[in-house]
């Protein structure tokens, strides 16, 4: 069991000789992954991306590989490779749920990054056009509306929130309460009607 520093050199060096000594593709991925990990613990980030570069030359759908590449990029302050393994993430993701929250991903790399807010929210608002749902980029706008102080913004993520009930009385209650948030903001009368006028046609359309 290797628990210090000058344990995990040696284990280190162990495995890059077991490396160096094998020609079996399978071989060199287990013990690629294994020096990232290593070398993650040491304290040497450049040793430990090398690793899982070269696990991902052989393998660039490794989630494992490409998630721990992340990590340390965004750790490192190296945002551009960050978004660029971000990408190749994407790649491997099957469903329009799973991109979204890629996407989501992507966005906090950017304000983590400080790219601006218009960025970040372009970000958001790409992973709900891969998944309307994404309750992770709609939290993400709500909470910046709210924190720029942005009545619409915060009524225009509830509207979202509304539309995808997939009941219908469950949506028309909370089209009321979008309704009953935007008329306490006179500059927000608009909205308000719009939603009024949405709930009153479905109404109608159950009289009829």
């Amino acid at each position: 069991i290797y628990t210090t520093g000058k344990d995990h050199q040696a284990l280190y060096d162990l495995v890059m000789s077991q490396k160096s000594s094998t020609k079996s593709p399978d071989k060199i991925l287990s013990c690629n992954i294994r020096l990232a990990k290593i070398a993650a613990d040491l304290g040497r980030p450049e040793d430990a991306i090398s690793a899982l570069n070269d696990v991902l030359k052989l393998q660039p759908r490794n989630l494992e590989a490409l998630n721990s590449a992340i990590a340390i990029h965004v750790q490192q302050k190296d945002y551009d490779h960050a978004l660029e393994k971000l990408k190749g993430k994407l790649e491997c993701m099957n469903t329009d749920a799973e991109k979204a929250e890629v996407y989501c991903e992507v966005a906090r790399t950017l304000e983590t990054a400080n790219w601006g807010k218009a960025q970040v929210r372009q970000s958001y608002e790409t992973a709900l056009k891969a998944d309307p749902r994404c309750e992770t980029a709609l939290k993400a706008l709500y909470d910046m509306a709210e924190a720029d102080g942005d009545k619409r913004g915060q009524l225009d993520v509830l509207r979202r929130r509304a539309d995808n009930e997939t009941d219908e009385a469950a949506k028309l209650d909370a089209l009321l309460k979008v309704a009953d948030k935007a008329e306490e903001d006179d500059s927000c009368a608009d909205i308000a009607a719009s939603v009024l006028s949405v709930i009153y046609s479905a109404k109608k359309d159950d009289v009829d």
